[in-house]
């Protein structure tokens, strides 16, 4: 995953200084259900590189529902041995 290590993008430097938003977005849905971590939560200033990031973190948690992380999945992140929950249908 070349280009995604750290925030999930392919557009961007994955050692950027704001690539910690990408790990935060992402560990906080592979953490929980979207319905008790929502992507709305989203701390940054809307627009900004930083809200990007963070929602680019959460999507790739959300697309990896019911797995186990390896460490493929999560980059630079923590979070290798997590189970993302499922949201219930």
């Amino acid at each position: 995953m070349p280009g995604k290590l750290c925030d999930f993008q392919e557009d961007t430097n994955p050692l950027q200084k704001n690539a910690w938003a990408a790990c935060e977005g992402f560990l906080y849905r592979a953490t929980d259900v979207s319905a008790n971590h929502p992507k709305t939560d989203n701390p940054h200033q809307p627009g900004s590189r930083y809200a990007k990031d963070w929602d680019a973190g959460w999507d790739h948690a959300k697309n990896l529902e019911g797995q186990t992380l390896t460490r493929a999945d999560v980059g630079c992140c923590a979070g290798e041995g997590l189970t993302v929950p499922t949201d219930p249908p």
